[in-house]
């Protein structure tokens, strides 16, 4: 071929097979494609909970065949483990309206979502043991 620019290849037709041909300006072999880039996420999980409550979530990609790696970044307030991974567990020390998020990212770019949930207060269990008196 000519200097500086890509030969073509033979033809793979019917084969199965695809043959990518390319360059850098610069020199080099041809970038990597993103088959399936991410174009959305979303959380499942309780929309209610307790307080002290371990409480799970669980991002989905979009589309479900979504190139990978895909890497997940959740919202710190509450989070106890999952950070990085698809699932996450948190647990809130206070009632209210809390609001769990997360971005998704791969080779195609990122999306965010949130969920809220409504924490309150676990019921204060009270145990009373019999108090006896005994005369000496």
């Amino acid at each position: 071929g000519t200097a500086g620019q890509p030969d073509a290849g033979p033809s793979l037709t019917g084969s199965g097979y695809a043959l990518y041909s390319g360059f850098w300006p610069g020199g080099g072999a041809a970038s990597p494609t993103c088959p399936n880039p991410l174009t959305g996420v979303s959380i499942s999980g309780p929309s209610s909970g307790n307080t002290e409550q371990m409480l799970t979530f669980t991002a989905s990609p979009d589309p479900a065949d979504a190139t990978t790696p895909i890497t997940y970044t959740w919202s710190t307030d509450g989070l106890v483990s999952g950070q990085g991974t698809a699932t996450a567990t948190y647990r809130w020390n206070t009632a209210g309206t809390k609001t769990v998020q997360v971005t998704a990212s791969n080779c195609g770019g990122s999306a965010n979502a949130s969920h809220s949930i409504e924490i309150t207060s676990a019921a204060e269990h009270k145990i009373y043991l019999p108090f006896t008196v005994r005369n000496s």
